[in-house]
């Protein structure tokens, strides 16, 4: 009697048990063959880990961003104290540590997978995400400044100053390069494709620009002039292509309706950079007068030389934008929630962080606002913003415990992103 080797393949790539494959070995006596199971195996690549490392995608930065804005919210959160700059320090010590581990994961993807590299760079969703790390980056950037202005850190200017122009390249090739892949090699044949992530690669311009105006206020005088300029300089670049991404965006709203279910979250996105540019261009108001107000002169004698006047006016035009871009941004606000209310989100995926970091930024912007104007009617708004981004983390973070630690459902919505074949 002859027995074939039976071979049972258990392949559920995307479930939550890591795919294994069972084999079974002959084993005669004398006529007969009986059969034995060997141990089990699991397949490499659809181990845990191997199976979160292969499909990570870069979305996840989208949470360094919610974890970077809200410990920013609790460390200059209008109403101070002292547990709440604890509890703004923590989560910062946190997000860094996430910060790390998304980082290795993000590169041991394409170390380990490189045909994953040209898949996400090529897909119009996922590549939209790679602005996310330059965004999260900055994130740190900034509570680590504001931490040094507070407590003895001697040298820590050195270290902001090194990590922004660090951010500053990741965010030009973040714009600049994804700009590329969407014009020349993504397709999108119609407006219906359009979703609002294409604000994703061109928000770190205007978010570096706010954290160069930042951390300039503890660089030396000789190092803030080349600051404000290349800020500034950032801050509108990414203002603009902003601005004609919402024409585009809005033709794609009054011609196609609102988003998918699955996605109508991410409609929060267009606030981000008017919230961020508002925070942006009153931290260059700042800048620009700490950097031109010691060449102030009665008379004009030159681009350098200005008259205090002059120096004055900057924080009326800073200002003015900054209402200008808030108010736009309350506009988009009010419209996502209208279409969530409509279109509720069907299940938890990666687009729900889209409600820490746009709204947060607004958060910011409200904060410096009231110290422009000395209102205290405006720490409330400010204040409102705030608590509700630290909801807002919450609810996403212990999703994310959910479906990417104890399941692994965003996971495999990325996998069916890159690699649906497989």
């Amino acid at each position: 009697m002859n027995n074939n080797n039976i071979n049972n393949i258990d392949l559920e790539a995307g479930l939550d048990s890591p795919a294994t494959i069972s084999r079974t070995t002959p084993v005669k006596n004398g006529d007969d063959s009986n059969s034995i199971s060997s141990a089990t195996l699991v397949h490499p690549s659809n181990s845990y880990l191997a199976f979160r490392i292969r499909h990570f995608s870069p979305a996840w930065f989208s949470a360094v961003m919610g974890l970077g804005v809200s410990s920013a919210i609790l460390y200059s959160f209008p109403f101070p104290h002292e547990g709440l700059r604890i509890a703004g320090m923590a989560v910062w010590g946190i997000n860094v540590l996430f910060f790390t581990l998304c980082l290795t994961m993000f590169v041991l993807r394409f170390i380990l997978y490189p045909e994953q590299l040209k898949r996400m760079l090529l897909h119009p969703g996922q590549s939209m995400f790679l602005g996310c790390l330059p965004m999260g980056f900055a994130t740190i950037i900034n509570v680590l400044h504001l931490m040094s202005q507070d407590y003895d850190m001697p040298g820590t200017w050195v270290a902001c100053y090194v990590m922004w122009w660090i951010d500053t390249f990741l965010s030009i090739a973040s714009c600049w390069g994804v700009c590329y892949l969407m014009f020349v090699y993504q397709k999108r044949p119609n407006l219906e494709a359009i979703n609002p992530t294409i604000f994703l690669p061109i928000v770190p311009l205007v978010v570096a620009s706010a954290t160069g105006a930042l951390i300039a206020t503890s660089l030396p005088q000789s190092l803030k002039a080349s600051t404000l300029i290349v800020s500034f300089m950032m801050w509108a670049n990414g203002q603009l292509l902003a601005i004609a991404c919402m024409a585009i965006y809005l033709a794609r709203l009054f011609l196609k309706s609102t988003q998918p279910g699955a996605i109508i979250l991410s409609t929060l996105l267009p606030v981000g950079p008017m919230g961020q540019g508002a925070f942006g261009i009153l931290l260059l108001g700042d800048l620009y007068k700490q950097v031109f107000a010691p060449y102030s002169t009665k008379h004009y004698t030159g681009i350098i030389e200005v008259t205090p006047q002059s120096v004055d006016a900057i924080s009326f035009v800073t200002m003015a934008v900054a209402l200008f871009l808030i108010g736009v941004g309350l506009f988009w606000l009010t419209l996502a929630a209208f279409f969530t209310l409509t279109t509720p989100p069907p299940g938890y995926n990666m687009s729900w962080w889209a409600t820490t970091f746009p709204i947060g930024t607004m958060a910011m912007a409200w904060y410096h606002l009231e110290a422009e104007f000395n209102n205290s009617g405006l720490k409330y708004i400010g204040a409102l913003f705030g608590c509700v981004v630290l909801m807002n983390v919450c609810i996403c973070f212990v999703g994310a415990i959910k479906h990417a630690i104890i399941k692994n459902t965003v996971f495999v919505q990325a996998k069916n992103e890159t690699s649906p074949e497989e």
